[in-house]
């Protein structure tokens, strides 16, 4: 199943924010080990059973000359 931007939002210390809020958000950082929660705007929920999660991070380190892009994978089991 495949869930499109607008369906994600992410929560960083209590503060919510849309992936297009987050593109031009530059007064909220998110620390190196601070936890973060991805949240699926889905009528009734994900369903039960495995799904699987691509994750492109592109960091904005203001000392850094160029983006730190990463790329992981994850596979969740939702009872």
């Amino acid at each position: 199943e495949t869930i499109l931007p607008d369906q994600l939002s992410l929560t960083l210390h209590g503060n919510t924010y849309t992936l297009a809020q987050l593109e031009t958000t530059y007064n909220d950082r998110w620390e190196m080990g601070e936890v973060a929660f991805i949240t699926v705007q889905k009528d009734g929920g994900l369903s039960t059973g495995e799904h699987h999660i691509d994750l492109l991070l592109n960091l904005r380190v203001s000392y850094m000359p160029f983006p730190q892009i990463r790329k992981a994978s994850k596979n969740i089991l939702i009872a």
